[in-house]
């Protein structure tokens, strides 16, 4: 098992940074949700901006992150 991937400290330092990007994709997404909601709510954000978001989560929820 000691010539295993997940034992390899490098393939874990790239698994672990890979998932913090992810993560910050994830809080960035959310933020933006979080303020296109709020603009909404003022009567701020147009159509387009709450059709736009609503494809960014629905990325972000499959997976899809490359698209972002």
């Amino acid at each position: 098992m000691k010539d295993s991937p997940i034992n390899d400290g490098a393939l874990q330092v790239d698994f672990l940074q890979n998932e913090i990007a992810l993560l910050n994709v994830a809080v960035t997404a959310i933020a933006c949700r979080l303020s296109v909601l709020e603009g909404a709510l003022e009567g701020k954000a147009p159509i387009s901006d709450l059709w736009a978001l609503r494809t960014m989560v629905g990325q972000l929820a499959s997976g899809d992150v490359a698209k972002l």
